[in-house]
């Protein structure tokens, strides 16, 4: 028999992401498995991975049940997103070998039981199980469907995009971003649409990998945090110390007068102070379609104006209002895909060079090749209502800054 242990014996550690075969991986740091044996990887939440099969697994209560009851409790089980099931017979016998063998999972996932429930129920009155001891297979009738059985649960890991949809991540440093799922979509705008420039022409766009995308601009707060400095004060002159023109002082406001290039010094360092390689700008056409979020409309949220002052710092609401800044990051409503700010408050660099957009349908472009102009997007909150459009572009020198441009930061998987 195996000795009784009570699941509890599993620390309980943050749940991370997937990093198949060995670790999860958390936005700070990947983290190792909790205890190893052969094959099989203990990792939190009581969850066992298979290394061989690619199975994850999972174990119920410590009692016998009813065969309905494990069916039931295993439909009803979210640990680490969901998406268990019974286990067949066949996976099954890939966890134990008759008598003890080389193979046994029942070190990492405790259990005191001798029989388990499998999937394959013939009907309400029958049920296969399996002996954990011997490997012996066993076709349950009614007379022994109430007692006799633990039940386990079993999936197949999850990819480490399947696992970044449910997760919203933050670093160090405070900032936090949204996975964004690969997709294809409609970049550009229709030749109808207002405020439309020559250069937004229509293509199917395809991004293979999904991706993070900062939910918020960078702010003062953090630009500080990483890179020490202050560019939006003045550093000379009988106002030195004081803040430029056209900016509030304000850890929460979106940063401007930034440069691409030294957004680029910013993300090399806070990849440094994160110990990864994995912070960079958005590609344009991510950009686009992080800020569509499923939509093919004007806006993230449908053609009309009425409603673009919820979702947006613009001319009509800070501009033209003496409210003549970068506001606070996050004050508007997000998009379906939870970014904020992405029609206004302040344009946004991305990686590519401006340039025409390729012929035809484009699989994860990158722009041109070089070039004398960055791409920016997004628009500010000193710009028309039909410059805050999903397609507008703008072109803007590397070395070039201004009071309403700043920029968020893209995160590979």
């Amino acid at each position: 028999m195996i000795k009784r242990m009570n699941l509890s014996l599993f620390i309980l550690m943050m749940l991370s992401l997937v990093v198949v075969f060995d670790a999860f991986s958390s936005e700070n740091s990947k983290k190792e498995y909790i205890k190893k044996d052969n094959n099989f990887l203990a990792y939190n939440k009581g969850i066992v991975f298979d290394s061989i099969t690619g199975l994850e697994w999972v174990a119920g209560p410590d009692r016998d049940i009813k065969y309905e009851d494990a069916r039931k409790w295993v439909e009803a089980l979210k640990t680490a997103g969901g998406g268990w099931r019974m286990p067949m017979v066949k996976e099954l016998k890939t966890l134990f070998y008759k008598g003890k063998g080389t193979r046994n999972m029942t070190p990492l996932i405790k259990t005191s039981g001798k029989w388990i429930w499998s999937g394959e129920a013939k009907n309400s009155a029958t049920a296969g199980s399996f002996d954990l001891i011997y490997g012996e297979v066993k076709s349950k009738t009614d007379r022994y469907l109430s007692k006799d059985g633990r039940v386990f649960a079993v999936r197949l890991r999850p990819s480490k995009e399947e696992e970044a949809q449910e997760k919203e991540i933050t670093n160090s440093v405070g900032m936090k971003f949204a996975f964004i799922p690969p997709g294809t979509f409609t970049m550009g705008s229709p030749k109808d649409e207002r405020g439309r420039d020559y250069s937004e022409t229509q293509h199917k766009v395809t991004l293979t990998r999904g991706f993070y995308m900062q939910t918020t601009e960078v702010t003062q707060g953090q630009w500080l945090a990483v890179m020490g400095t202050r560019p939006w004060i003045i550093n000379r002159g009988s106002n030195k110390g004081k803040p430029k023109s056209e900016v509030r002082e304000d850890p929460e406001c979106a940063v401007s007068w930034v440069t691409w290039n030294m957004c680029q010094e910013f993300i090399q360092k806070l990849n440094k102070k994160e110990g990864v390689n994995t912070y960079r700008l958005p590609t344009e056409s991510e950009w686009e379609y992080a800020c569509r979020a499923g939509s093919s409309t004007k806006f993230c949220f449908g053609d009309g104006y009425d409603m673009l002052g919820d979702y947006a710092w613009y001319s009509e609401n800070a501009g033209r209002v003496k409210e003549r800044y970068a506001h606070k990051v996050g004050g508007k409503k997000p998009n379906q895909w939870g970014l904020y700010d992405m029609h206004g408050n302040v344009y946004e660099y991305c990686k590519d060079w401006y340039g025409k957009y390729p012929a035809g349908h484009a699989v994860d472009p990158i722009g041109p090749p070089e070039g004398s102009d960055r791409v920016t997007r997004g628009c500010s909150w000193n710009s028309s209502n039909f410059y805050c459009r999903a397609a507008k572009r703008v072109k803007t020198s590397p070395d070039g800054w201004d009071f309403n441009r700043g920029f968020r930061v893209a995160r590979d998987l």
